[in-house]
């Protein structure tokens, strides 16, 4: 009499939050057999501003970022993918002045409403924006959609005086 035993293993997958994105699975099966290969592949939802920032859970070593990831089924296996939709706003001058945000977080929301005013030093102009926003609008109010990074480009002004030497 012989005893043939299979060993069979469960994948088990999520996303954090669980509204950033999908996961799909080649092959998708209920159970895998020891050995079979698995690709896992993190869809985010860039609908609304979501972008994959890596795997958590049972990864294998150096593949937390890999898209797809690549498995090889030795042991039941719980993997979360993660996604974001926070973004940097990153602000400079160029000459004397400085620049008002409104509202100023460490990170933005995709979809939040940002105002940026220029505020001249005094005997300054403010000339443009430049960066991911251009043009002289002040203030200048924009939707954040990705990381930005902005600079109110200000400029000296001077006044002539013009006096007459009567003769």
């Amino acid at each position: 009499i012989t005893a043939n035993f299979s060993a069979y293993f469960i994948l088990e997958v999520s996303t954090n939050p669980e509204e950033g994105g999908e996961i799909s699975i080649t092959p998708d099966q209920e159970q895998y057999e020891l050995g079979d290969d698995v690709s896992v592949t993190a869809d985010p939802d860039t609908d609304n501003g979501y972008y994959f920032t890596g795997w958590t859970g049972d990864v294998p070593q150096g593949s937390e970022n890999d898209n797809p990831i690549a498995l090889t089924m030795n042991q039941d296996i719980d993997l979360i993918a993660n996604f974001d939709n926070t973004y940097q706003l990153t602000t400079s001058v160029t000459g004397n002045g400085s620049i008002a945000i409104s509202p100023e977080l460490d990170s933005y929301e995709y979809g939040t409403q940002v105002t940026l005013t220029a505020n001249p030093d005094p005997d300054y102009n403010f000339n443009s924006w430049s960066g991911d926003i251009t043009g002289d609008t002040n203030p200048y109010v924009f939707t954040i959609e990705s990381n930005m990074d902005i600079t109110a480009n200000f400029s000296a002004y001077f006044i002539l005086e013009v006096s007459t030497n009567p003769e």
